[in-house]
């Protein structure tokens, strides 16, 4: 059996305040056929039997908190933090292109670098990606794989250089479009492990979600979480108004009618617990911009760029009863739930599109030596997302007995139960903070060349604005500024060259950029190390490039502290960039 909470777009008062009035007349009748009875598995009140009446006004509070089940400050890491990016030949170095030049894709970390170029060019890579997680939960490892193949930059330059015969300290410039993959934080992750009831000497505790949600509706009328939300809007925490409806349409919770609250008739015992958390992100900037030579000293270069991010997240909690309490007063009956098990799943898209600018300098020192620097202005995003929510909970055909004012005491059997929402939108804007970028690069003449970039930013800057309905994100921001802090990244690399060929290696330190003492930790990954290596070709007319990335890091994951344990990942991804270019 099936139930869908569906969305009414727009309502009359006069029809609200009916429906409501008669549902509560409903409910009243209900509650009043209440018997009180010797079997465990009778449902307390008539409610079942109306609930779809109503079922539709559960997403009017939804829509109006629709912050639910999210946490929102997570957005300053998932749009505001980059990993190692640029063209093939870059990603063999490390990342390093702050200071090489003659890049087109090296114009999203400084768009003064294609001013060195001398023939215009056309380039763009690929980058198949595998990653690898380990995850740990009570002691049990699960090993999860993601895998795809992205595109990885593409650069189209115009180049336009002055002959040396031609007088003046302008040298001529070059017009660069160019897109470079900044992220793809893929990841799938599967954990499971057994939650015991009694797991000390006789301490007993509260291993279920169906614990914590009784614990969290203490105090709160049925008839005001279930019925009259539209109404009063706040009566529950929005943490839970969502799930508290799926929780009821799949039977998992009931109401006793005689104490006005909610209740369980899912017997305590060992909970085997599982969940998986899949994500797919790809996070890119267009650019479009120009590079000026002055003397072929100096180099000055700005552009306009385009931010764009796609997001999934599939969020998937479940526990499986398997063994009863032997302390249940009708442990013989409730035998018959052994195997019951149940699951939530949370989906959000997230769409975001923003603008930015980038402003740059590189100049060469001498012959041999070369620094550069940019700016990454601050991006404005409009984040446009979808979000929906499901359950699924498995009885096993157990008979269960509920009273119903046209027939006392209905029996009916529950095999697999399901519920969902409609799918919601929701609208915001974010502020990603600046990047300040810094590099030098040693040309050993024909030899080969060594760089370093560094990389500064504070995601605590990060600021969410104009949420549907006026919301301003105060808790939100206030949680990004005390969660995260500023990082500096770092990145080394150099290449040998052979008369045609090319051999490079590089490493990539990002550290973290969550405080130690942040409360949030979910998912957000801890210091990563990048190893890097490649080899290219370069000849007349064309070019080729293969690198090797290899990075890993740790993260932590936990559906709900109150009632779980941590999930510990090992996350590790292998990445394949594979690029060629044309001269002309």
């Amino acid at each position: 059996m099936a139930v869908e909470v569906e969305a009414i777009p727009t309502l009359e008062v006069d029809l609200v305040v009916a429906t409501l009035v008669a549902v509560v007349e409903i409910q009243a009748a209900a509650a009043e056929q209440v018997e009180e009875g010797d079997k465990i598995h009778r449902f307390s009140t008539g409610m079942r039997k109306e609930r779809n009446i109503y079922n539709w006004l559960f997403i009017l509070c939804l829509i109006a908190n629709s912050t639910y089940g999210q946490g929102y400050y997570d957005t300053a890491l998932r749009f505001g933090q980059n990993s190692i990016f640029g063209s093939v030949k870059s990603m063999g170095m490390g990342g390093v292109q702050m200071a090489t030049g003659a890049d087109g894709s090296a114009q999203t970390a400084n768009p003064a670098a294609p001013g060195l170029m001398r023939k215009s060019e056309i380039q763009f890579g690929l980058m198949p990606v595998f990653n690898r997680s380990v995850n740990t939960y009570e002691g049990a490892e699960v090993e999860a794989n993601k895998n795809r193949a992205p595109i990885g930059n593409f650069s189209l330059s115009l180049c336009n250089p002055k002959d040396d015969i031609q007088p003046g300290s302008f040298r001529g410039g070059t017009f660069t479009i160019s897109y470079n993959r900044m992220a793809v934080f893929d990841r799938n992750s599967n954990w499971e492990g057994i939650s015991k009831l009694t797991p000390g000497q006789g301490n007993t505790v509260k291993n279920s979600i169906i614990d914590y949600y009784l614990d969290q509706l203490k105090g709160y009328s049925p008839n005001d979480v279930l019925i009259n939300r539209d109404v009063q809007p706040n009566t529950i925490p929005a943490n839970y108004n969502a799930d508290i409806n799926l929780f009821y349409d799949t039977f998992v919770l009931d109401v006793d009618a005689s104490k006005n609250e909610f209740t369980s008739y899912i017997p305590r015992g060992d909970m085997k617990k599982m969940g998986t958390w899949n994500q797919t992100l790809s996070q890119g900037i267009w650019n479009a911009g120009y590079s000026a030579n002055f003397n072929d000293k100096i180099y000055i270069g700005a552009s306009l760029g385009y931010f764009t991010s796609n997001f999934k997240s599939d969020v998937t909690y479940g526990e499986t009863l398997i063994n009863i309490d032997p302390g249940d007063p009708n442990f013989v009956n409730s035998q018959a739930f052994r195997g019951f098990n149940f699951n939530i799943t949370k989906t959000i898209n997230q769409q975001a599109r923003g603008i930015t600018g980038n402003i740059g300098i590189l100049g060469r020192i001498s012959d041999n030596f070369r620094i550069g620097g940019s700016v990454q202005l601050p991006t404005s995003v409009s984040i446009s997302e979808t979000f929906d929510s499901k359950m699924e909970a498995n009885y096993n055909q157990i008979a269960y007995w509920y009273n119903d004012q046209l027939a006392p005491d209905k029996q009916i059997t529950l095999g697999a139960e399901s519920a969902f929402t409609q799918t919601n939108d929701y609208n915001s804007k974010l502020r990603i903070p600046a990047k300040y970028r810094l590099g030098a690069t040693y040309i050993a003449g024909k030899s080969g060349m060594f760089g370093i970039d560094l990389e500064y930013t504070d995601l605590s800057k990060t600021k969410l604005t104009e949420g549907d309905g006026g919301y301003n994100f105060k808790d939100e921001n206030a949680i990004i500024q005390n969660a995260y802090k500023p990082t500096l990244n770092i990145k080394v690399g150099g290449e040998l060259r052979f008369e045609d060929f090319r051999f490079r290696l590089g490493y990539a330190f990002m550290p973290t950029a969550l405080r130690e003492n942040s409360s949030f930790k979910n998912n957000a990954n801890g210091d990563a190390h990048y190893f890097t290596g490649g080899i290219g070709g370069r000849y007349e007319s064309w070019f080729w490039d293969a690198a090797l990335v290899y990075g890993f890091w740790k993260t932590k994951y936990n559906y709900l502290p109150a009632i779980s344990s941590d999930v510990s990942s090992k996350v590790t991804t292998t990445q394949f960039r594979l690029g060629v270019g044309f001269y002309f």
